[in-house]
This record gives structure tokens, C-alpha cells and sequence, in this order.
């Protein structure tokens, strides 16, 4: 638990946040408006403007605040639990169809940007190599793209694959021809320079990296960006954001709101102090169970919907950073770490973790590999099994109890996290404490998100955290776990040198599996994963991911998390079966902004 100094300071932190927060709202003009008006009020976090920009390809840009407020899918994928089932809820699309090595997608009839201007499949195709220049994984199995017609976008693969579909709608569309078409059309060329394995030769890099300095360079302001989705931006300043509803969206019929009102929530006491205020109709914010029951007894008629998430929020190592870079280092580490204690200090509806590490989260993990389970190691806490390891590296603790490497010299760790997420937060706070009481001299370093997000993508940090894996997309499928662990995470946990990022190269990750010597790539077994149709082979295949997973332990998944979804206007309407198909996404806009397409949440008169 906090030490008592830290808990007084967050109490006087949260006195002083109060009096700023009342002070700021009263001159944000949020109180006072005519009630005639449908406004959704919720908090959020972003950098103040300028740093806040309109461009949704570049760093701080849209993608980063209130992109799925702003732009849409072409499908939602979403699984239906109950049934066993893959649904696809049309967006911008209409309906799709696939073939050997094909999809096909028609779009919806009559869509338009927010500035008036027709979307067609030419804005598809736009979108799709922006996302080559940022490295969207559809580009490693994509052959080509083509649209035959303004309504019609046809993606060849070049394989077979039961993700085809779900691959080609996992991103947002947001790439208007008419504003970034100067850019996409200098990337469509360099697709077909890409090798077997999608990627592409140093001097081709080197033109995409240009094209991609240009392209960040363009930074309109937010109230400039071009949308797709239900909303468009009126204004953004460094306390308050307002989206306007969207009258040239698809679901303009659907949406119930005329805007959607942002309250700035840069740290962890700013939202408490909103929420005790009254501020905000609704938030998915993970809480700790004393902020929860504050909130309670500020709101008696709070109602909270727990909805699944199947992702795991989780520490990573880099792998590239002493001492992190052994793997024997990183399981007495995870060893020396009690996840039991670690839970009475995260959010409430944070369940134990996968302590196999398999890549897979527990609710998915038992119906792909549950009797391999047995076979792999279990990382449960073992201070004494991590003490071991550590003295078989020749370490020893010195005289003050903290460890000396096989030189003598002592062992310096760094945690860091974001300050302004609890569950990283409290979590890495924790992990430190256990950490030197072990005797691992660690520091704790929180860090404001955006400077976070840089530091990590830089390869600066040792022990980070993020949400590895996640099944937010896909439909719950293996792939997508093992593909944010080692595809998107490859810089991050150091699979990737930091200085190839916006390349787009091979990387290799070999383990040899200890139960039949074969050394496998791991970033193949992912590819093959992604090209296996059969069960029964995909099985196999996550088999091997999972005790590979095992042996290398790059992440330490610190808890399998539900979503509180909390609910403070008395008159806000929604579904309340979390389990329904339109609830998949967890604590994420995507969810609620699927209900207000949908025109499954509103506000009741």
C-alpha cells in the first residue's frame, strides 16, 4: 500500500486540485449552457495546443485524442461470447465479401467527409498507405490494394488467411484524399518494393523515412482536421475540448448528442476532483477501491457495468538494456514480484494475471493451450527461486542488502510509468517497493503520457508498461496477442533497434523451445499464424508461441482487467448486458462511441 507521507501529499494534492478544477470550469463555460442542448460530458487527457494537432498520422496528432470520436471503421470486429461467434457491425462500410486471397469491401452510398466533400474508396486507398508509412501490420501480408469503382475497394492478399477481413478493418479511416493525397500517392509506389516478409531495402527506407518527415511536418490545429466519424472538432484549448456532432456522417440519424464536452484530466487528482464535483456524465477511468468508494458516497445513484476486456496490462522489459537483457535477470525479477499483493493496490476488477506468461490472457489462454499448461514454467512468487537465479549469475547482495553483479558492482534498476493511469501508476510504484525490498536497487520513475510514449519508443527505458497482450480488434483471436507482443512491440521490448523505427525491416526473435530443442523465430510463427486457416494447426502453432512465450518472459502481465464502466447522469441510456457484442472493447472510446453510432446511448428526457 502507499506510505503514509505519499498518502498526505495526494490528500493536499486533491484539496488544491478541487479549488483549481471548480475554478477552471466556471470559466470553461460548461455550467450555464442552455439545457436544450444534448451534451455527453466525460474528462480525458491530451497536450495542450499547440502540441495538440490536427494531423492524425503524426505524433500528439488526432490519433492520440478522440480518434474514434472523429473518424470510423469500415467494420466494427467484435465477438459474440455467447455464441462463439465473429460479428461485423458495418460503419463505413457496407457489406464485404471474400475469396481466395481476396476481400472485398462496398462501401456504404452517399458518404461524406465533415467538411462536405464525397468519400470514396479513393480515400480508402489513401488511408491505407498512410498507414504503410506508420506501419500498419496489414502490410505484411498484403499484396495489393485496388478500387475498381468509388464504392468498392478490393485487397488481395498474399495467402490465404481466416484474418483477412479483420485485418483490413482494424484501423480508422482517416486519410481524405483531397488533404493528405500528396503523400499517399508518393507511398503507393514504394508498396511494391517490399519483399517476402513485407519489408523493405535501406535505400527505399530511406525515401518512405523522407516521405514521412514531410508528412509530420503538416500540424493544422485540431478544429482543421478533416473526419469521418459522428463528431468534428470545435474547439481544443489546454482545459476543455468540444466535439460537435457531425451532420455528414452516416450515423447522423443514430446520434443522439449534439456534442461531446472534454474536461482536461492531466493526473490522477484532477479526475478525482471532477468526478467528486459533479463534473462528467459518464467515465471507464480505473480507479483505486478507496477513490471507488468515495465516488460512491459522492454519487448513492452511481451505476457501474463491469465489461470484459481480454487484454492484460503488463510490465515489459527491454530486452536491449543491462540487466534486463537476460532472460535468466527478467524471470527472477517476475519471481521476486507477489502479483497477489500487486492486485490490493490496482483497480478494482483487475484479476490475477496469466503466471505462465504464455502471451495469451487466462480467459483465452484455457481454450487454446491449457494442457501444455502443466509443461511450462509458472512464474507464481518465489522470492527464494529468484534469489537462486541471481546467485548462479555470480551475484551476491552486498552488506546494505542490495544485489552486486559477478563484477562486484551494484544492480541498478529503473521502472517508469504514466502518472496520469492508475493502474501503471500504482502498479509501478508497487513493483519498485518489491523490488528493493528483494534488494534490487530500483528507482521509479512516473512520467507525463506523452513524454512516456516518446521515452519507450526511443528504447531509453529498462522496465516500462503497456497493455501486451490486448484482444481489442481481431475478435479475440491468438494472433493479435502475439502480434502486439512481437510485431507492434518490437522497439519496445527491444526486438527492434530504436534507431530502424519508421523502417520497415525483417526482425528475427529466436527462442529454442525447452521441451524439443527446436529453435523457432517467433515473428514467423506470428506470419504463419496469420496464414493458418485449420484449428488444429493454429493450435500447434500457439503452442509453440506460448512456451516460447514462457522461456523468453519479455512482458510480466500484472492482472487480467475488467472495465468500470461508471455511470453519473441519472438519464443516460445504454445496454446493460455487457456481454453483448457492442460492449467488446473494454475501456475504450471505441465502446462507447459504437453505442452512439449505434443509437444504443443516449440521454433519456
Amino acid at each position: 500500500m502507499l506510505r503514509k507521507n505519499k498518502s498526505f501529499s495526494k490528500v493536499m494534492s486533491f484539496i488544491l486540485s478541487v479549488v483549481f478544477i471548480i475554478s477552471l470550469v466556471l470559466g470553461t463555460g460548461i455550467v450555464g449552457k442552455s439545457e436544450k442542448i444534448k451534451r455527453l460530458v466525460t474528462g480525458y487527457n491530451w497536450d495542450p495546443p499547440p502540441a495538440q494537432h490536427g494531423n492524425p498520422w503524426a505524433w500528439s496528432g488526432t490519433v492520440g485524442f478522440g480518434a474514434d470520436y472523429l473518424f470510423d471503421r469500415l467494420f466494427d470486429v467484435v465477438p459474440d461470447v455467447r455464441k462463439g461467434t465473429t460479428v461485423y457491425i458495418p460503419m463505413l462500410g457496407q457489406s464485404f465479401e471474400e475469396k481466395s486471397k481476396m476481400t472485398i469491401i462496398h462501401l456504404k452510398k452517399g458518404l461524406k467527409w465533415s467538411d462536405g466533400k464525397p468519400l470514396t474508396s479513393k480515400d480508402i486507398l489513401c488511408t491505407y498507405y498512410l498507414g504503410f508509412i506508420n506501419g500498419w501490420v496489414m502490410w505484411k501480408y498484403v499484396d495489393t490494394i485496388e478500387a475498381p469503382d468509388p464504392y468498392t475497394v478490393v485487397i488481395k492478399w498474399r495467402k490465404d488467411s481466416s484474418l483477412m477481413a479483420p485485418t483490413a478493418f482494424s484501423n480508422l479511416i482517416m486519410g481524405p484524399y483531397h488533404v493528405f493525397g500528396k503523400w499517399a500517392d508518393q507511398v503507393a509506389p514504394l508498396t511494391k518494393k517490399r519483399d517476402e516478409n513485407g519489408a523493405l531495402d535501406p535505400q527505399t527506407n530511406q525515401k518512405l523515412l523522407k516521405i514521412k518527415e514531410d508528412l509530420y511536418k503538416f500540424k493544422p490545429p485540431m478544429e482543421k482536421v478533416v473526419c469521418s466519424g459522428p463528431f468534428k472538432v470545435e474547439k481544443v484549448t489546454a482545459s476543455e475540448a468540444i466535439f460537435k456532432k457531425n451532420p455528414y456522417s452516416w450515423a447522423a440519424k443514430n446520434v443522439k448528442f449534439d456534442e461531446i464536452v472534454f474536461i482536461r484530466e492531466p493526473s490522477v487528482e484532477a479526475y478525482v476532483a471532477n468526478r467528486m464535483q459533479g463534473l462528467g456524465d459518464f467515465d471507464c477511468g480505473g480507479v483505486t477501491y478507496d477513490i471507488l468508494k468515495q465516488l460512491k458516497k459522492a454519487h448513492p445513484n452511481m451505476r457501474i457495468l463491469w465489461t470484459p476486456e481480454y487484454s492484460q496490462p503488463s510490465m515489459q522489459f527491454n530486452t536491449r538494456k543491462y540487466p534486463v537483457n537476460d532472460p535468466r535477470v527478467r524471470k527472477a525479477i517476475i519471481y521476486a514480484i507477489d502479483r497477489k499483493k500487486l492486485l490490493q493496490v490496482l483497480e478494482p476488477g483487475t484479476m490475477m494475471p496469466d503466471t505462465y506468461i504464455t502471451g495469451l490472457t487466462p480467459t483465452v489462454r484455457d481454450g487454446w493451450i491449457k494442457d501444455i499448461l502443466p509443461k511450462l514454467e509458472n512464474y507464481e512468487y518465489n522470492p527464494s527461486k529468484a534469489e537462486s537465479i541471481l546467485k548462479s549469475l555470480g551475484w551476491k547482495r552486498g552488506s546494505d542488502g542490495f544485489w552486486r553483479n559477478e563484477k562486484g558492482q551494484l544492480v541498478k534498476l529503473e521502472v517508469c510509468a504514466m502518472n496520469s493511469w492508475l493502474i501503471y501508476f500504482l502498479g509501478g510504484q508497487a513493483i519498485s517497493d518489491q523490488l528493493n525490498k528483494f534488494g534490487l536497487k530500483t528507482e521509479f520513475k512516473p512520467m507525463e503520457i506523452s513524454a512516456y510514449w516518446q521515452y519507450m519508443d526511443n528504447g531509453e527505458h529498462m522496465i516500462g508498461f503497456d497493455f501486451r497482450p490486448g484482444g481489442l480488434t481481431y475478435g479475440v483471436h491468438p494472433w493479435e496477442f502475439y502480434r502486439s507482443i512481437y510485431i507492434d512491440g518490437q522497439v519496445r521490448l527491444g526486438f527492434k533497434d530504436p534507431k530502424l523505427s519508421g523502417q520497415i525491416t525483417t526482425t528475427s526473435v529466436k527462442v529454442k523451445l525447452p521441451s524439443t530443442g527446436e529453435e523457432v523465430d517467433v515473428v514467423k510463427l506470428v506470419d504463419q499464424l496469420f496464414y493458418t486457416k485449420d484449428r488444429k494447426q493454429q493450435v500447434e502453432i500457439v503452442k509453440k508461441l506460448a512456451e516460447a512465450t514462457n522461456t523468453l518472459v519479455p512482458i510480466m502481465p500484472i492482472g487480467e482487467k475488467t472495465a468500470p464502466f461508471k455511470v453519473y447522469n441519472d438519464r443516460l441510456v445504454y445496454p446493460t448486458d455487457s456481454l453483448l457484442p457492442e460492449w467488446y472493447g473494454g475501456a475504450n472510446d471505441r465502446v462507447w462511441v459504437r453505442l452512439i453510432k449505434l443509437g444504443k446511448m443516449y440521454l433519456k428526457d
